[in-house]
């Protein structure tokens, strides 16, 4: 008797894009394969706390549903050989992660300050909600980190790019100004 191969396709619940290739796999290796090969499709957040799946999985529908474009373009910019170009190698390696930060963790502060109970609704942010991010970021990654870590160097730079990425963000899903109804003021 042949040993079986054993397959495993895990996916997580952030879209289509994970689970519909996993299923697609998953049948064509039962169907055609099943003398051969053992395929198992499992969740990856399974046994994962609720909060988790919320911040991760909720986040990241939240922002591709917002900010389509703009994962369209990273989608498009990676099909060019730009790491090649030498001023674009020093722009990538260097700050390119701190203008993406922003787009990223602000889903997942917003989503944690709404299991948090500090914000009561799932409107977009307002600009002094944005800037308050991103001068978090900043504190934590050019001041504290550099502390701890030998490896961490504080850049003027990179806050100047932690600003540019929640400008980008605030272009994208921004309600207003300075719109401050999320916080739970009471009434006088």
């Amino acid at each position: 008797m042949i040993k079986k191969k054993k397959y495993l396709f895990i996916y997580l619940k952030t879209g289509g894009g994970h689970l519909a290739p996993a299923r697609a796999m998953f049948n064509y290796l039962n169907q055609h394969f099943s003398d051969k090969a053992e395929p198992q499709l499992i969740y990856g957040f399974e046994k994962t706390p609720r909060w988790v799946k919320f911040i991760i999985e909720d986040g990241y529908r939240i922002l591709q549903y917002t900010g389509k474009w703009f994962f369209e373009f990273l989608y498009a910019l990676n099909k060019f050989h730009l790491i090649e170009v030498n001023q674009f190698e020093s722009f990538q390696y260097c700050y390119l992660n701190d203008i993406l930060a922003p787009l990223v963790l602000t889903p997942l502060f917003i989503n944690i300050h709404i299991l948090a109970g500090i914000r009561q609704n799932n409107l977009p942010p307002c600009l002094l909600e944005i800037a308050a991010y991103s001068c978090l970021l900043s504190i934590w990654f050019e001041c504290v980190t550099p502390i701890f870590n030998s490896r961490s160097v504080a850049d003027c730079y990179d806050i100047l790019a932690y600003l540019a990425g929640s400008t980008v963000y605030f272009t994208m899903v921004g309600r207003n100004l300075y719109n401050l109804e999320w916080l739970p003021l009471s009434e006088s």
